[in-house]
């Protein structure tokens, strides 16, 4: 992938960035400025893993409703995918994009 992201960019590891507590982690996962087709190949990447570990989860277990939720999920993940891939087809130049993902404990 050729993109002209900072240093301060997708998947470049800067701890000074991540913010931790006890209770939550907010880890900046991609922040950069892409050409549309890196940006389109780095979307569609993170979409697949996403689908992949669906599918893995769904060959490992036997439940009925956790198979149906997964399986929608993964639909759900695909018209994602087909909805960004149409909407960058109207946009012209570089595109930005800011991913944090947001962790929190639950429960005890």
């Amino acid at each position: 992938m050729h993109s002209t992201a900072s240093p301060h960019s997708p998947l470049v590891r800067d701890s000074s960035r991540t913010k931790v507590s006890a209770e939550e982690i907010a880890l900046p996962l991609i922040r950069g400025t892409f050409s549309k087709e890196d940006a389109l190949d780095l979307i569609t990447h993170l979409i697949h893993v996403k689908i992949r570990f669906h599918e893995d989860r769904i060959r490992d277990t036997s439940s009925e409703e956790d198979i149906k939720m997964r399986e929608s999920r993964i639909k759900e993940l695909q018209r994602y995918l087909f909805e960004t891939r149409e909407s960058f087809r109207n946009m012209d130049g570089s595109i930005s994009i800011e991913s944090i993902i947001n962790i929190r404990k639950h429960g005890k």
